[in-house]
């Protein structure tokens, strides 16, 4: 275990009207890409594109893809989201790739969900051979997607400790230099607070191979921060890791704000503060 200092949460940094967000680098400027909805919303309104320092708006444009993710390959920005999460016939996870100027283009179903298996919060990661990810579902918690090219993904693995052992969503997925994938999810407590664990595993096919940490990565402090801390989003850059997550409080007022954090090291040294 690495004895780094703990993660910084950036003063100052707390966005009212944004959500589930992601970190990415394009053209060596990181960025956040917001994937805008009302609290109570059921599908996504817009993309709105910040520079992470500074927290300027770039761009903001219509989107019905809610609960997404990004990632940037060869140059280009992908953005994946889940579309209408209220429909009973089952809903859609979407992608599309954005221009220089941050339009998204014609969307492209990546999967139809089944009756009452819709799909929420998403995330994407680069593995050697393709890309994997990790999709939160009504009915079996955090479940996988694979694909070789980003156009076509087909279902990977079972499910990841989900119903009925306890309420697990909201997930991230990075793979590590040590081969092992670590994952990160909101699990509600027994004090009825919600926190972000770590999870890791050798093979994501095996449902039962997921190791988790003994602490939780972020616990919300204060009565600024409520009883929340979810919906992680990372990217490292200049030997650093950069984040964005959510505070506050699930279901009553005020509500979710998002904010940054920033941790002086790389992931892989994150996630040995933990194992």
């Amino acid at each position: 275990m690495q004895t780094l200092p703990k993660f910084f949460k950036q003063a100052n940094t707390t966005i009212t009207d944004e959500l589930e967000r992601s970190v990415v680098v394009w053209h060596s400027r990181p960025l956040t890409i917001a994937f805008m909805r009302t609290p109570t919303g059921t599908c996504g309104t817009s993309i709105r594109v910040r520079d992470f320092f500074t927290e300027e708006i770039l761009a903001e444009h219509p989107w019905t893809g809610g609960l997404g993710c990004a990632t940037v390959v060869e140059g280009v920005i992908y953005v994946f989201g889940s579309t209408d999460w209220s429909n009973p016939a089952g809903n859609q996870i979407i992608s599309c790739a954005l221009d220089a100027n941050y339009v998204p283009g014609t969307p492209h179903v990546v999967m139809q969900m089944p009756a009452g298996g819709n799909s929420y919060n998403t995330e994407i990661e680069r593995r050697p051979d393709g890309w994997m990810m990790a999709v939160e579902t009504i009915a079996n918690g955090i479940t996988f997607l694979y694909s070789n090219n980003l156009w076509k993904w087909s279902p990977y693995g079972g499910c990841m400790n989900g119903p009925p052992r306890f309420y697990c969503a909201c997930p991230t997925i990075n793979y590590n230099i040590d081969g092992m994938a670590y994952l990160t999810a909101l699990r509600l407590q027994s004090d009825g607070s919600y926190q972000t664990w770590i999870a890791r595993s050798m093979n994501l096919a095996n449902v039962g191979a997921f190791d988790w940490s003994a602490k939780a990565l972020l616990v919300a402090e204060g009565p600024y921060e409520g009883t929340n801390s979810s919906d992680f989003s990372f990217c490292e850059w200049n030997g650093i890791t950069l984040c964005t997550y959510l505070v506050g409080t699930q279901d009553a007022a005020p509500g979710l704000v998002a904010r940054r954090g920033i941790y002086p090291g790389r992931l892989d040294q994150l996630w040995a503060e933990f194992f």
